[in-house]
This record gives C-alpha cells, structure tokens and sequence, in this order.
C-alpha cells in the first residue's frame, strides 16, 4: 500500500474591515476584530476541539498512525491570546513524537510576497511561533501556494529546513505525478512533496455535495481509492474545518475517519509517514516540472495593491515602529489579494471581510495602506543651499 502523508491545516485570518476614505487619517484600525473573534471562537466549539480530541483519540489507538500540523501565524497569534488551552492541546500532540509540526510564513503571504527579504523575514518568525507554541523548530515548509518553487526551495535551503510540502498546479499532471517527490530548480535541490488534490479534495467534495447521499462516500470507499492508488508517496492534506464546521458532527464525518484509519492500519504494509519521514526514506525522482508551483496571473487591482503595499516596506521598518510593522505584516496575507480576484468569487471575499465586490476589498486594503502610510514620519524636504550674490 502507498505510504500516507497525512497534513491538517489550521488558518484564522486577519478579517480586514470595510476601512473606507473617512477613517483614513482618523482610525487605524484596519481589522475587523469583532468578526474574528466570533470566527475562532466558532471554530474552536465545532471544529478544532473535537478534531484534536479525535486525533488524541486514534494517537492513542494505533501507534502507527501519524500526521503533520500546518498552523498559521495568525491563528497562533489569535490563539495565545483567545483560546491559550488549545495550543496546550496541539503541543500535546506534537510531544507524542508522531505529529510533525510544519512551517509557513508568519502572515500567509507567500503567493503575494512583496519581497524576498521580507519572505524570509517571515518564515523565520514563523518557526519561532511554532517553537514557542509548540515546543518544536519546524525542519520542513508546508501549508502555503507558492509563486516560485525555485526561489522558495533556495530560501528554504539557506535557513536550513530539510524538504518542503506544497500545493501543485495545473501545469503537474494529476495521478502519479503528484505522488513521488521531486527537488526545484534550487542549489542543493531540497525534496519536494506534492499534495494530492485529487484525493484530498474527495472527501470535501462528496460531503458537501448533495446528490452524495444517493452514493455516500464511505470509509470501505475511501479506503479502496487509497489501496488502489500507485505511486511512491501519497500527500493527503486536509482543513481541520472540515469537521465540524464545514461538514457538522451529525453528518458522520468524524466516523468516517475514525473508521477509515483504523482500517487502513489494519494492513501489515500500510504506513503513515510524517514528512520529514518521507524524505529520509524516500529519493526525489525527478526535478520538478517548470510551473508546476506557479501562482495564477494578478489582475490589475491586484498588481496595485501589492506594489502600493510594498513601496512601503522600507520606511514602515526603518521608521514605523512595532504597531506599524504588525500591521503592515497583516495586510501582506494572501486573502486580502484574494478577495479582489475576479474567478474566485464570494467565498474568498469572505474571509477577510464582508466585500460585496473585488472592487469593495481592493478599496478597503488602499485605504488602509494609504493610512499606514500617513502614520509614517513625513520625509523632511532638501533645504536648498544658500546662495550668495554673484559679482558683476
């Protein structure tokens, strides 16, 4: 059987506010903090306190199963201040020596990055939030798209991580191709291990369509999919939100997976691998594929919300301060770009913000950055040099 890599990812956004031209210069504050309180706190009741019970629960049952945590930076943050006893909870996990935790950026910029020092500056801040929280240095970047999976895998060599986990695009051909691993077009050619889609998207899709209840995904059905699947290692990566609160307790997605894992440990040859497990057993076969990571094409609004942002960035550190840095890292997250995409709809709106249009967010992220900006010290003018009278 295929060995499984098994990742839960866990992200609570920063919700940018409808921040309109007259709070410029009269609020800073850029967030909605009502919404994301109430955003986690639902969370946290349906989705990551019963799916940690329930990952507590099958560490327990088979000592052979075992997955990875992708937490981002913004849900860490939140969590140390709103729900401190869930990070206790996911640092229990991690102590079992069978959950690996993974690193990202701090503030979930990676496809929208506005510079590469700035890129590193965050992976680094992030595996130091993972290390305070969880008691772990991440050896292995997952949990983000990427731009350039070159430029990636060289930043990920020079900071020192050992492989990297990331999301596949249209140009990696679905089935075996996104099953073994590859090395980037990067100096030392760091491991590279891509997500099955096709897989992990299959049971977010036949719970939530409707018409599944004439043909209800099993865990029998699953399983025979995963036995049935050739390749070298297979990336199964999944939101945590998918239980509870995308798909509620009642529908059975909890003993859909219960059931699932334990019959898939009950095979003598069936492993389930953390990442950094995978890249000791495992040899990257091949080079990755040129734009098989490669981010989708910016619209206009885009593209000017991030050159606005990242004009910037050199007088927010060099003269802003720490309340001015921290919100500048904020509004670099990639749902902010998001939201003012064109094909991707309400739903992506909806994260940070209740934006009826791509228009709406794309003018609330200016006007926020436009009132970073104000609160910047004003650039004192060139005095001009004296000139004295000249002789005849």
């Amino acid at each position: 059987m295929i060995p499984i890599c098994l990742v839960f990812r866990a992200h609570e956004p920063y919700r940018l506010r409808r921040y309109n031209y007259f709070d410029v210069g009269r609020r800073h504050d850029y967030f909605d903090a009502a919404a994301m309180h109430r955003r986690l706190a639902r969370s946290e009741q349906l989705s990551y306190e019963p799916a940690t019970r329930m990952l507590e629960r099958l560490l327990e049952r088979h000592p052979r199963f075992a997955f990875s945590l992708a937490l981002s930076g913004p849900l860490l943050e939140q969590l140390s201040v709103l729900v401190p006893s869930r990070l206790t909870a996911f640092r229990r996990l991690v102590e079992t020596g069978r959950v690996e935790a993974l690193c990202a950026t701090s503030h979930h910029c990676l496809p929208w990055a506005v510079s590469s020092s700035e890129l590193e500056e965050q992976i680094r801040i992030h595996r130091q939030q993972i290390h305070r929280a969880l008691g772990r240095v991440p050896a292995v970047f997952g949990g983000e798209d990427p731009s350039d999976a070159g430029v990636l895998g060289a930043l990920a060599e020079s900071i020192g991580l050992s492989g990297m986990l990331l999301d596949g695009s249209g140009a990696l051909a679905s089935g075996p191709a996104r099953r073994r691993l590859y090395r980037p077009p990067s100096p030392a050619g760091l491991p590279v291990m891509v997500r099955d889609d096709e897989l992990s998207d299959g049971i977010e899709r036949r719970f939530s369509d409707r018409r599944s209840a004439q043909s209800p995904l099993t865990a029998e059905k699953f399983d025979g999919w995963i036995s049935a699947t050739p390749g070298d290692i297979l990336c199964l990566s999944m939101d945590l939100e998918t239980f509870g609160l995308r798909h509620p307790a009642e529908g059975g997605i909890f003993d859909f997976f219960q059931t699932w894992v334990a019959r898939a440990l009950s095979r003598p040859d069936s492993h389930f691998l953390t990442p950094s497990e995978a890249f000791e057993k495992l040899s990257p076969a091949e080079s990755l594929p040129r734009g098989a990571t490669a981010a989708g094409t910016a619209n206009e609004m885009q593209q000017d919300a991030l050159s606005t942002l990242a004009s910037l960035e050199g007088r927010v550190k060099a003269e802003g301060g720490t309340l001015c840095v921290d919100d500048f890292r904020r509004l670099t997250g990639s749902e902010h770009f998001r939201a003012m995409s064109l094909s991707t709809g309400d739903a992506a709106r909806g994260e940070t913000g209740a934006f009826d249009s791509p228009y709406e967010a794309y003018m609330a992220f200016r006007h926020a950055v436009s009132d970073l900006e104000r609160r910047l010290p004003r650039p004192r003018p060139e005095r001009a040099l004296s000139v004295g009278p000249t002789r005849a």
